[in-house]
């Protein structure tokens, strides 16, 4: 969504229109939250999610017959979760010399734009795959007898059964989606007993051959396998770079992601992702620059980018956690 109002403490900032239209078409490889949490547009930046408690399941004994002998029944909605869509915002200035470096104005603040745009998603999906990964969190979990990377003694096939019989007992849903690392997909692609399974016929562990994320989805029971291979630089400033894995080593998530692409917040799924609607003043994307105070706008400007949403999981029972699986 494109930003066409004005954003800032004393709204006077006009948002620029170029930089947030290069954002809203900015889609960089590896992320993956956007696929996994649907974007729900919602009308207020507060507010209650409907929760039904199972109670839309349960078969109503009590049936009672209006005036018009209409049959009427009672469901109640609790409210004990609420979303709120925040405003996250990051800032880089760039200096004349720098404009003059990298070939001027537009250019200098497309590039700061990209990067701003890069450490905010980072951010964004570190937070998300944290809570995920979290056996605390996501309560239906355990650790394959023998790690899968063991392709001769591990039994993976039994063990995605059991992580779908969770799922489906857990919410009522069959697992529709597998997130995971890019080293438990590394893994299983040449894995010989989930290539026998996707391709018909039997492999030894030399195996040369890999499964595509199509071919693998199949053998696990889902219709889609997610990898997430987003990395960042976690060492200290001024260090040597080290990319660490947003997604750790271990991560296998079998989940139920609700299919539609206009998802109302009151249908089950794993979770959400909340974003303002055109109805509100607030937008899902936008980018501006401004001077530093008391210097002149040649002198050089901060960028500043930003992104509102709310990244909300909603069912913690939609999902079944696979630790230490490699």
């Amino acid at each position: 969504m494109s930003f066409n109002g004005n954003l800032s403490q004393n709204n006077i900032q006009i948002i620029d229109p170029v930089l947030t239209k290069l954002l809203v078409g900015y889609k960089p490889a590896n992320f993956i939250l956007d696929e996994l949490f649907t974007r729900v547009p919602v009308d207020t930046t507060f507010g209650r999610i409907p929760k039904f408690t199972g109670t839309q399941l349960k078969l109503e004994s009590a049936v009672y017959l209006s005036a018009g002998n209409i049959p009427t029944i009672t469901v109640n909605a609790t409210s004990t979760d609420t979303f709120e869509v925040k405003n996250h915002l990051l800032k880089s200035y760039y200096s004349n010399t720098d404009a003059q470096q990298f070939g001027g104005v537009s250019s200098v603040e497309g590039i700061w734009n990209f990067m701003l745009a890069d450490n905010l998603m980072i951010a964004r999906e570190r937070a998300a795959a944290a809570v995920l990964c979290d056996p605390a969190v996501i309560t239906q979990t355990s650790a394959p007898s023998v790690k899968w990377s063991d392709y001769a003694a591990s039994d993976p096939l039994s063990d995605f059964k059991t992580a779908r019989d969770g799922v489906m007992t857990g919410c009522g849903m069959e697992a529709n989606t597998v997130v995971m690392s890019w080293d438990v997909y590394n893994t299983l692609i040449s894995h010989p007993a989930i290539v026998k399974v996707a391709i018909g016929f039997a492999v030894d562990a030399s195996f040369a051959g890999t499964l595509n994320k199509q071919q693998l989805a199949k053998a696990m029971g889902v219709e889609r396998v997610l990898v997430g291979k987003a990395r960042y630089n976690s060492a200290e400033l001024g260090q040597t770079q080290v990319l660490s894995a947003i997604w750790t080593a271990a991560t296998c998530i079998f989940c139920y992601i609700n299919p539609s692409i206009t998802p109302n917040m009151a249908q089950q799924s794993l979770g959400y992702s909340f974003v303002p609607s055109n109805a509100v003043v607030g937008y899902e994307t936008y980018a501006y620059t401004e001077p530093e105070p008391m210097t002149q706008a040649w002198m050089g400007k901060w960028v500043i980018q930003g992104r509102m949403y709310d990244d909300n999981i909603l069912d913690t029972k939609a999902a079944y956690l696979f630790t230490a699986s490699v």
